[in-house]
């Protein structure tokens, strides 16, 4: 079965086998969940939510998409990101079986990433989701018309900037030099891609994607510039929406913290990162080591023994740059972390 929680190619190539039959027109029946009901279903359950959507009659799809849509629509950002992962997976599902159909599915996530791309952070996601169909379909005629479109909007700008600055951040993590610079407190590391990869980001912050303020936090921390890179992580964890970049800055606030002995703040902080996504190792690694650090041995092994009825889920530290070495065979890491972050 397909699962967010696999990692690497394997999340997009074991989807779901059984599922329900393409023909004919249908009408919703008694007892048939919503269009919603499916979204949440993603959210919660993904494994089983391709062939509920692949059950839903056209009209019920049309109907739940123009409400996910429309100017005041009462559905959260997770929600309606959510349903633009449903028929991406759905795409991915059909890619190999019903060409047609999963080009179908490919236009309902448009029109939905149409729709979430207004909320101006919210672009970076449906970016990410067009990366994957862009690798799944790229053989496809079809494809290039739909990317240059997107390309063409005003919101493309600072997700290609960030696209840039996760590349230089990338060589510079793999081919740079640290040195060590009198008066600080860490070693200092600041290859030239680092200071290539400053504007980007700073680009993409202005326009408010606040997971570039996470990486470009990391860079300016690697570089010896502690107080601007604390900034940044406060400024990400204070003003994000998505619970996947709240989780990384919260992280990088509490190793901070705790560096500076400031253990209550550096508690609160790897509390809140466990809290955005209790299900992923790091955040509960981080705090179970904390609380091990500062004698309080009993409550990290009742942390980590803890999970009731959880199993982990993908972890968004993961895929901080590993899926960006090459995004073809990164596909699936990022397909998992947009699973993790519209998950509740």
């Amino acid at each position: 079965m397909y699962s967010p929680r696999v990692r690497g190619p394997a999340a997009v190539c074991c989807l779901v086998t059984a599922v329900a039959s393409l023909s004919g027109p249908r009408a919703q029946t008694p007892g048939q969940q919503s269009y919603r009901d499916v979204v949440e279903e993603v959210r919660a359950h993904s494994d089983t939510a391709i062939p509920r959507v692949l059950d839903l009659p056209d009209e019920i799809i049309a109907r739940g998409i123009a409400d996910a849509t429309r100017p005041g629509t009462a559905w959260p950002l997770a929600a309606r990101a959510a349903a633009i992962l449903l028929h991406v997976d759905a795409a991915l599902y059909l890619r190999a079986r019903d060409r047609s159909a999963a080009w179908t599915h490919i236009e309902r996530a448009e029109t939905l990433g149409d729709a979430l791309a207004m909320d101006p952070e919210s672009a970076w996601f449906v970016h990410q989701s067009l990366t994957v169909i862009r690798i799944a379909f790229k053989d496809d005629l079809k494809l290039k018309p739909l990317v240059d479109r997107w390309r063409a909007e005003p919101w493309c700008t600072a997700t290609a900037a960030m696209d840039r600055g996760l590349d230089l951040e990338l060589t510079g993590a793999e081919f740079g030099l640290s040195t060590t610079t009198r008066g600080t407190r860490t070693d200092v590391y600041d290859p030239d891609a680092f200071r290539q990869a400053e504007p980007f980001y700073r680009q993409a912050v202005a326009a408010h994607l606040q997971i570039a303020a996470v990486h470009l936090g990391r860079i300016e921390l690697l570089r010896g510039r502690v107080d601007q890179a604390r900034d940044l992580f406060e400024q990400a964890a204070h003003e994000s929406h998505w619970r996947t970049t709240i989780y990384l800055a919260n992280l990088f606030l509490g190793s901070l913290e705790e560096q500076d002995n400031e253990r209550v703040s550096a508690e609160r902080r790897y509390k809140a990162a466990f809290a955005a996504i209790e299900t992923a190792q790091s955040g509960r690694l981080a705090l179970a080591a904390f609380l091990g650090r500062n004698g309080r041995g009993a409550e990290a092994a009742r942390l980590l023994a803890d999970r009731p009825g959880v199993s982990a889920s993908f972890d968004p530290w993961w895929a901080y740059l590993h899926p960006y070495e090459d995004r073809r065979s990164g596909m699936g890491m990022i397909l998992s972390e947009l699973h993790v972050a519209v998950g509740q």
